[in-house]
């Protein structure tokens, strides 16, 4: 058994035109690239899948900390970092990577909003609790960049789906 695998020595090969190492969120040399990258590619599902996971650990060991010390003061921030930041972000990114098709600016807006807001609600939420004067703008904001985030979702998911998976969908639920 043969493995054919291209060998180079070049060292812009191992780590990219730039000289410094992969992104690791989107795989490529350039983060921006692989966020604004149309063409039917997965990338995008990856990029929602992989920041959705680092979200979710920091939410996990939060609620970890959390436990060890008793202290549940902050259980809303651990909450909405988990569900907003790791969960909707990694059910955004298993959608579309089984819908590659809908890579586009609508998917770029929606993964950058998310980011931001599930990312800034928790920080907001954060503050709030610790009585901070910075907590309403940032609770406000990030709060809006989910919501955003969301709608975003929910037209890649209902407005942008093709119209014959739409009529087979509603002829097979039509049938006896």
């Amino acid at each position: 058994m043969s493995l054919d695998v291209p060998v180079t020595t070049s060292p812009a090969a191992w780590h990219g035109p730039m000289g410094g190492a992969r992104c690791c969120l989107a795989g490529t040399d350039d983060p921006w690239r692989a966020i604004a990258r149309d063409g039917g590619s997965p990338m995008k599902g990856m990029l929602f899948l992989r920041t959705g996971v680092v979200l979710l650990l920091v939410g996990i060991v939060m609620g970890m900390v959390m436990g060890g010390r008793h202290d549940f003061t902050y259980a809303p921030v651990h909450a909405h970092l988990n569900l907003v930041g790791g969960v909707l972000m990694m059910v955004a990114g298993l959608f579309y990577n089984a819908r590659p098709d809908l890579a586009g600016r609508l998917v770029t807006a929606h993964y950058v909003s998310h980011a931001l807001g599930g990312v800034l609600l928790p920080i907001g939420i954060y503050g709030s609790i610790a009585g901070t004067a910075w907590a309403g703008p940032v609770v406000g904001s990030g709060s809006v960049l989910a919501l955003l985030a969301l709608l975003l979702f929910a037209i890649n998911l209902f407005r942008r789906a093709p119209a014959s998976v739409t009529a087979a969908a509603l002829d097979s639920a039509s049938a006896p």
